[in-house]
């Protein structure tokens, strides 16, 4: 199975296809469930890992990141129905999903995700 984190990234910065729908989201020739957890953890790091969905749609939404459109990000979060991505979390993820930076202090080793995944 695919990592979605590295396929989200690596699609997006080949400018891919990408798509959503109400069950799952489409990167390229690969296929996942919204809620499929990732490896970028939420909360610098401290927090459960990120699902598909938020990073999928904050990449999508660049434009509604950072502290000044808050508000906005949320409110299309909610309107759209998806998980958002926390304001503390949006520059390191948005540099990583791009390409700006080549890795984050808040990724989470394969082994240790499916630790995540496995919990009730």
């Amino acid at each position: 199975m695919s990592d979605p984190l590295s396929v989200l990234r690596e699609n997006f910065i080949n400018k891919a296809s990408m798509k959503a729908d109400d069950q799952n989201i489409t990167i390229g020739e690969f296929k996942f469930p919204r809620n499929t957890l990732t490896a970028y953890k939420q909360d610098r790091g401290r927090g459960d890992p990120y699902p598909l969905e938020a990073l999928y749609f904050l990449l999508q939404n660049p434009t509604l990141a950072g502290a000044a459109k808050t508000r906005s990000y949320n409110d299309e979060c909610k309107k759209k129905n998806f998980s958002r991505v926390l304001l503390v979390d949006q520059k390191d993820v948005l540099a990583y999903l791009t390409g700006k930076t080549e890795t984050s202090n808040y990724l989470v080793s394969i082994d240790e995700l499916a630790s995540f995944a496995s919990q009730p």
